[in-house]
């Protein structure tokens, strides 16, 4: 029966200790209404809670070394794994602030207007003069600055699902913070890359990963647009088959190692005593979202959040550099993203636990309990989670292809079939091939699941149909 796991890690369970008394309750609560492995709810957490803060707080680990509160989440499973519905909350906390950070936008587009009519005016003026001048001989004089029609403001935004790259640094522009893209199916995000016609889709995501500064190219500016720090937090789901094709195989540029994984057993869904209620995360979210920026010079900048104490940090990462050393391929590209990660959870951690508290002064410092807390989810969980994500990228097509057989055979209870008709009737992804079918019920024989029934007696021409017999011991 090992087949049906594929070889595969069996997930470790979520720690959601570490978060709290207060958010645990409201993370199993989310998860027991919608009928969700609560994994689902904690990775939509984290990254929901990250981009409230974004660039209003960076972790400085030491001196040189600092991170930008961004965290990227992928929700591994199955169509009806429970994925969507375990996002849903956040996602509507998240449109609840952003519908009141635009409260005021409808004024703002009029007073745009009004900008945009008195640059027409000025630009007016500016062609008269122009004339005037020409024909007198005389140089023409500059174009003032107010003929320039100012750019449209961009609507306050916290979460954002499908736009183009350069549409996304507009809206960072705009929101300086940060917001969280979130995808419904991270197949489409991922597919989409250099879908007009370039290759800059996977380039921008890895500078929005570390908050690095982003300038966009507009044919109708004269001047670059220049985004100071470029941070943006993603969480969205995906099925196993397209992880391995679209995110975990090719060249490995880094950016499947900037996610933190997320890939639970199913749980079988019962109808919930009573709904849930949003108010700690509710009450939290909006503790994070006052958080700002500071101003200086007349520029943003993150406010800076210090380690209380660096060395707990320090000896984990030099007992992860063993483990970095002898790790390879894009597990090993994983593992070195993994201190940055630990960085970004303590600071995440610290100001969470400030959230659901009564202070109202924010913490200035990351203090070790965070730190020991991110190291613990990673060391207990989102390590052993990337064993079971990597090692099902590592497996043979033809034992994953073995194992959406055997399912099937489970599932309608065959009992006997033919190989040809099987392939072209069942409807299972990945083996239009006869010889990816065939390569798979080989394996399945290998493993006692089905045998080859022996239909042909004599010389009898033409081909000899491919029929098997279940072993009935399954049914």
């Amino acid at each position: 029966m090992g087949v049906l796991r594929e070889g595969r890690m069996p997930p470790p369970e979520p720690p959601l200790h570490l978060f709290g008394e207060i958010i645990e309750k409201q993370i199993r609560e989310i998860a027991g209404s919608k009928g969700a492995p609560p994994d689902y709810v904690m990775a939509s957490v984290l990254s929901g809670a990250a981009s409230l803060i974004g660039n209003a707080r960076w972790i400085e680990a030491w001196p040189g070394w600092r991170e930008p509160l961004a965290i990227w989440t992928c929700l591994v499973g199955g169509p009806s794994a429970g994925k969507s519905p375990a996002a849903e909350p956040v996602q509507r906390l998240l449109a609840e602030i952003e519908a009141a950070r635009a409260v005021d936008f409808h004024q703002t587009l009029r007073e745009h207007a009004a900008e945009v009519e008195k640059a027409k005016l000025s630009a007016d003026s500016w062609r008269e003069e122009a004339k005037r001048a020409h024909d007198a001989g005389n140089p023409i004089p500059p174009k003032p600055e107010d003929a320039f029609e100012p750019d449209p403001p961009k609507r306050p935004r916290a979460v954002v699902m499908d736009s183009t790259t350069e549409e996304l640094a507009m809206i960072q522009k705009a929101n300086p913070k940060g917001f969280l893209q979130f995808r419904d199916e991270l197949s489409g995000f991922l597919a989409g890359h250099g879908r007009y016609g370039n290759d800059t889709d996977r380039p921008f995501y890895l500078e929005a990963y570390g908050g690095r500064t982003f300038t966009v190219d507009r044919r109708k500016n004269d001047q670059p647009i220049v985004v100071a720090n470029l941070t943006l937090s993603i969480c969205g789901g995906i099925q196993p088959d397209k992880l391995n094709s679209l995110l975990l195989s090719g060249d490995d540029d880094g950016l499947s190692a900037r996610f933190v994984y997320v890939w639970p057993e199913p749980v079988k869904p019962v109808k919930p005593d009573h709904d849930f209620d949003l108010s700690v995360l509710r009450r939290a979210f909006a503790k994070l979202e006052v958080l700002e920026m500071e101003e200086t010079d007349g520029k943003l900048a993150p406010v800076i959040m210090k380690l209380a104490d660096p060395e707990p940090l320090l000896m984990w990462i030099q007992e992860l550099h063993e483990r970095e050393t002898t790790a390879s391929g894009v597990f090993g590209s994983f593992v070195g993203k993994l201190r940055g990660v630990c960085v970004r959870l303590a600071g995440l951690f610290e100001l969470l636990n400030w959230a659901v508290s009564n202070h109202e002064k924010p913490p200035e410092l990351v203090s070790e309990n965070s730190v020991q807390s991110a190291i613990s989810l990673i060391e207990n969980y989102i390590i052993l989670m990337s064993k079971r994500i990597f090692n099902d990228a590592a497996i043979p097509d033809d034992e994953r292809h073995a194992a959406s057989i055997a399912r099937h055979i489970l599932k309608n209870r065959v009992q006997n079939f033919n190989a040809r008709k099987a392939r072209q009737e069942w409807g299972l992804s990945g083996m239009r091939k006869a010889a990816q079918f065939d390569a798979a019920l080989s394996y399945l024989e290998e493993a006692g699941w089905v045998r080859l029934q022996a239909t042909r007696q004599g010389n009898t021409k033409g081909r000899q149909a491919k029929n098997y017999d279940v072993n009935p011991a399954l049914l």
